[in-house]
């Protein structure tokens, strides 16, 4: 390939890169100034809900383990974990937004202003931890889909032929030991999914609400390299 050539597909490779960065700088400008707002307003109602307030747990523990002779998944969980999943996933590419974001404008702040690659790297600490949550907390919404443990549990109370007997042995107060620990296992298993739902949901909506308002309060810092100021958001 002659050197002109070369030459040519070269520039076009950096033109591209460069593109590809201001679309990057585009997308964070939308997801920040118009999504995080939005989100923070479509999360409050739901930490507002009372699906998720604590004070609903009568409802999770009122959900059947045997109907109609089939094992049950606790619905109500299963609900819960529908609703959350999408927002989860949601979150996690908007933090993979803000990631590439930050990558790119730190090449901006290489020899500038200390302060503001210090501010840089606390937001990238935040987001980076906020993926993380996001990531683990979907993982989680997806095993109320099937809940393996819960089933597994009541599987086990049924095939030693003991869970016929152990409703009115609980009425009566007579629960014999080893079924009394399955059922104990499975309300705490219950409790602590419904609790751990209420916990992600409200983590969630702050995380929204701090990271724009970090980003809100050092924008110039962030953004703007060495110490010039530009009045042009994201610029």
């Amino acid at each position: 390939m002659k050197p002109e050539e070369l030459q040519i597909i070269g520039e076009f490779k950096r033109l591209l890169n460069e593109e590809h960065k201001d679309n990057i700088v585009k997308e964070a400008v939308s997801l920040t100034t118009q999504t995080f707002p939005q989100k923070i307003i479509e999360l409050h109602n739901i930490v507002n809900n009372e699906q998720f307030a604590l004070s609903s747990m009568s409802k999770v523990r009122e959900c059947p383990m045997i109907e109609k002779n089939q094992i049950q998944i606790n619905s109500y969980l299963a609900k819960c974990g529908e609703i959350l999943g999408p927002v989860l996933t949601e979150m996690r590419e908007h933090m993979i937004t803000l990631k590439l974001w930050l990558t790119v404008l730190k090449a901006k702040h290489d020899n500038g202003d200390s302060l503001g690659a210090e501010v840089q790297n606390e937001l990238m600490n935040m987001v980076l931890d906020s993926e993380e949550f996001a990531t683990s907390n979907y993982i989680f919404m997806l095993g109320l889909k099937a809940q393996p443990e819960r089933c597994g549990m009541i599987a086990n109370l049924r095939h030693k032929r003991r869970f016929p007997r152990i409703i009115p042995k609980i009425r009566l107060k007579q629960k014999p030991k080893i079924e009394h620990i399955v059922l104990e296992t499975i309300r705490m298993y219950d409790e602590s999914s419904f609790i751990r739902l209420v916990e992600t949901v409200e983590h969630t909506y702050y995380t929204y609400l701090r990271i724009h308002d970090y980003i809100e309060k050092n924008k110039d810092k962030i953004t703007t390299p060495r110490q010039e100021h530009n009045p042009d958001f994201m610029m």
